[in-house]
């Protein structure tokens, strides 16, 4: 998996944690279950972008925040 799918994967986990959610919750929210957020969340399997998507919406953040802020600030 490449850094910047980490990066991804540590921005999600963190927005995960600000709101206090758990795996359990946001598999819910993208769809998947609880085994496949925790491997999404250990770099096992890159979050995609349909699943960054909804996340953002769902938990109305802006999408910029769940990626590199070099890659965010690029937009």
């Amino acid at each position: 998996m490449t850094e910047e799918m980490l990066q991804i994967a540590d921005k999600v986990r963190g927005v995960a944690a600000e709101k206090r959610l758990t795996q359990a919750q946001i598999a819910k929210i993208i769809g998947k279950d609880r085994k496949s957020v925790s491997a999404r969340f250990s770099g096992q399997i890159p979050f995609s972008a349909s699943e960054v998507w909804t996340l953002s919406v769902s938990l109305d953040e802006d999408i910029r925040k769940f990626f590199p802020d070099r890659l965010a600030n690029a937009a």
